[in-house]
């Protein structure tokens, strides 16, 4: 999919065509990270927390991984883009 400009929210994923090898939908393991930025990460635990998320939902949940970083929470929130232009692959809950 080729955008002019994209947006990451909670409802919709725009990951750059060049990360497809890398990408996986998975249940959160200990010690996982989330990238809230491409240089800033935190432990995907204390951002649940953060979030509000209770414990039931947090080991029912997929979360959208780049290599060993979550990068889309769905329906809580999603990694800002750095290259806002260009190819991507677009995930969307409707």
């Amino acid at each position: 999919m080729e955008e002019n400009f994209v947006t990451n929210n909670e409802l919709t994923m725009y990951v750059p065509i060049e990360k497809v090898d890398y990408l996986v939908f998975r249940r959160r393991r200990d010690g996982d990270h989330y990238r809230k930025q491409k240089a800033m990460t935190c432990s995907l635990k204390k951002h649940l927390s953060n979030i509000k998320m209770g414990t039931e939902k947090r080991n029912k949940m997929m979360f959208l991984y780049d290599k060993n970083c979550a990068i889309w929470i769905p329906d809580y929130s999603a990694m800002r883009l750095e290259n806002r232009c260009g190819k991507f692959i677009k995930f969307e809950i409707v």
